[in-house]
């Protein structure tokens, strides 16, 4: 089992691929390969995309339990 992550994304404004270097540390700026926009740094990118991710988990822990008598997710 890895403990890598690569993620990958596509360029809002150019559709061209955005890609988390794998040897990437805080400072390094993401960057779209085709049109050159800068994203944020990484570490800046990796607390918006945790951010996003907790959400998303809430979200479904809640909606799992919804409905349930006795029990609140707070």
């Amino acid at each position: 089992m890895s403990d890598t992550v690569t993620l990958n994304f596509s360029c809002p404004r150019c559709n061209g691929e955005v890609t988390w270097p794998e040897d990437a540390i805080n400072e390094t700026p993401i960057v779209c390969k085709t049109c050159d926009i800068q994203y944020g740094t990484h570490a800046e990118l990796k607390a918006l995309a945790m951010s996003k991710a907790k959400a998303h988990a809430e979200k479904m822990v809640k909606d799992a339990f919804k409905g349930l008598k006795g029990w609140k997710v707070t």
